[in-house]
């Protein structure tokens, strides 16, 4: 299997808006808790989600759902808009597709829903009532052309949870033991689950939300690397500067 990361930075709720306009672009196998919106405006994209592939051509759109695995390589010469926005924008759609999957990977949608994605959802200033119409617009052009079946197996639901606990907790001195615990599952099934299906273990999913909360820190706040360790829940300094260094290829001082 090719080497999977998580994006922690699209695994956040609170209304998480990300709206990036490519040229041209390849993004590795990856997940995040956050749907992600695909409009090609040009040219073409090889698209990945979970075991399926697809070329998708000018005025194509995909929406791909939470936890989903997936990948993409673009055109020269492409202009395709990505878009990861947190469930909080669409909790209706969010219920109807929980446990679901598409059998397909594009759809189309008509003009006008068209128009308003690139009218507002290439702008991050775009209010979010707005954000919500457009998010709308394209779930349920997506709802009434794509056919739904059960998600073949339950890693996703599994993910969201370790991900939530994450979330709340990674300043605490976790473990998949005291997950497997919290949630009932056998500890060699999680080991496996992310193993097998996310070709990651705990440890690295655990430090790369860390990194992210340590990046955050080191952009908007004039903590000392200190504080930032442990406000990250890094257990030492020594920990932190190799961990950070791993994910990021520079140390937190050269970083800052």
């Amino acid at each position: 299997m090719n080497s999977i990361f998580h994006q922690p930075h699209n695994s956040k709720s609170n209304y998480n808006f990300n709206s990036t306009v490519y040229n041209e672009t390849y993004w590795a196998p990856h997940f995040h808790r956050g749907l992600e919106l695909i409009y090609v405006m040009k040219g073409t994209l090889s698209l990945t989600v979970q075991q399926m592939k697809k070329e998708l051509t000018e005025g194509d759109f995909s929406l791909v759902l939470s936890n989903q695995i997936h990948s993409f390589r673009s055109s020269k010469e492409s202009k395709t808009l990505v878009v990861v926005f947190s469930e909080d924008f669409v909790p209706k759609f969010t219920s109807l597709t929980k446990g679901k999957q598409a059998k397909e990977i594009s759809f189309r949608v008509n003009s006008t829903v068209a128009n308003l994605v690139k009218e507002y959802l290439t702008k991050e200033e775009t209010g979010i009532l707005m954000k919500k119409s457009c998010f709308y617009a394209v779930c349920s052009e997506f709802l009434s052309q794509m056919e739904l079946e059960d998600r073949r197996d339950k890693s996703d639901f599994v993910m969201g949870e370790l991900l939530d606990y994450i979330a709340e907790h990674y300043t605490e001195n976790l473990s998949l033991k005291l997950l497997a615990e919290k949630y009932g599952y056998e500890y060699h099934y999680l080991s496996r689950l992310l193993s097998k299906n996310y070709n990651i273990n705990f440890k690295e999913l655990l430090n790369s939300y860390r990194t992210e909360k340590a990046l955050e820190l080191l952009q908007e706040t004039d903590m000392s690397i200190t504080e930032v360790a442990l406000k990250s829940g890094f257990q030492s300094i020594r920990n932190f500067n190799l961990i950070f260094k791993e994910n990021t290829g520079v140390s937190p001082n050269e970083y800052r």
